[in-house]
Parts: C-alpha cells; sequence; structure tokens
C-alpha cells in the first residue's frame, strides 16, 4: 500500500471552515482522523500568502523576517514535520519566531535540535548560502528581527506537548517555563505553556 503524506482535498473541512487573525487556514496536521497526513489548503498556493523559494533574499526578504512558512518549501517541510512516520514524534514546537529560536538555540542547543522553526530557519539558511545568495546568504539582523516582532505585538502563547520519550523531559519542562509557565502531565506526554514573549 502506498503512503499518502500530503492532502489537497480537505477531506475533514478544516480549509473551508477555520480562519485565523490572517485568515483561511494554509495547512493543518489531520491528527487522529489520519495520523500520517497533513493537508495543504487553497491559501498555501496564494502568491500573497506564499512565496517560492525563488524569492528568497530579493526585494527585502530576509531569512528572519517574519514567519519561515511564508515560503512554500519551508512550510511544506513545516507540514511534514507534523506526520509521526516523517520524524518520529522529535520534532516539536518550542520556540516559535527567528528570536525566540536563536535564544533557544543560546539557551538548550538540543532541544533547538528538534525544533519546527529552528528547522525551517535552517533549511532557509543552507538554500540561501548554496543557491539563492551565494554564499552569504540573507540573514535578518538582530536589532531588525527584535523590532520586527515589537511590531507585531510580539506577545503571545506557546503551547507544546511532548510525547514522553525520555525520563529527563519534567526537569526540561521546568527548566523552560521557570515561573512564567504551567505543566500538566497527560497520559500521552507532558504538556506545558509558557506564557508571554522573551519567555525561553
Amino acid at each position: 500500500m502506498k503512503q499518502q503524506y500530503i492532502d489537497s482535498d480537505d477531506p475533514d473541512k478544516n480549509c473551508a471552515t477555520q480562519t485565523t487573525a490572517e485568515g483561511p487556514w494554509a495547512g493543518h496536521y489531520r491528527g487522529k482522523n489520519a495520523s500520517q497526513e497533513t493537508v495543504i489548503c487553497p491559501p498555501s498556493f496564494n502568491v500573497s500568502n506564499r512565496v517560492s523559494l525563488s524569492e528568497l533574499c530579493w526585494d527585502g526578504r530576509l531569512i528572519g523576517s517574519g514567519n519561515p512558512s511564508h515560503y512554500l518549501g519551508a512550510d511544506l517541510m513545516h507540514r511534514l514535520t507534523h506526520v509521526p512516520s516523517v520524524t518520529f514524534g522529535h520534532v516539536v514546537h518550542t520556540a516559535e519566531g527567528y528570536v525566540e529560536s536563536l535564544k533557544l538555540a543560546s539557551t538548550n542547543n538540543s532541544l533547538a535540535a528538534f525544533n519546527s522553526d529552528t528547522l525551517q530557519f535552517f533549511a532557509l539558511d543552507a538554500y540561501a548560502r548554496d543557491v539563492a545568495s551565494a554564499p552569504k546568504g540573507c540573514t535578518v539582523s538582530m536589532e531588525q528581527a527584535k523590532a520586527e516582532e515589537a511590531a507585531a505585538g510580539g506577545s503571545h502563547s506557546l503551547k507544546v506537548v511532548v510525547k514522553r520519550t525520555t525520563s529527563h523531559y519534567p526537569g526540561l519542562l521546568r527548566r523552560i517555563c521557570g515561573k512564567k509557565g504551567r505543566i500538566s502531565i497527560t497520559g500521552s506526554g507532558y504538556e506545558f505553556s509558557v506564557l508571554g514573549p522573551g519567555v525561553l
């Protein structure tokens, strides 16, 4: 039997019915409905929502400026990180955005290696250094990234579910959350929430 990982037929009708502040969903992981599938919704193919990797490093499009999933190639990679048979459940959503990903890398590089946004930024940087703008790439300055994050509000809650694969996760989560986080233990893993900007 041939395995299908990406679907564009909207079998759960989430593309047609779900929205965010930015508009309709661009895609989603099917979860319990089909754990080996992720869906790409029509907004992913709209050039105002997603751009080709050929536009990376042109017209002010720098790595770290905005959501890495703005590039269709990085978004497809992100969608596949949800599929257990692709990542074996090792990729997590611990830090969101460029600034938080760098903070995570400087404080917990072993966890940063499995962070979804970190992997997207790394892939975009590798592509930029080899193809789009070799050999230097086109990464935004930290000052610009922080200014853009502050202008966008920079305040959000981040919720992550980590599968219970090793015994060191409770201590690791407590270090990440500190006094501003909450941990709850469920049957399938440890769930924690981090509240506010710059917690990591």
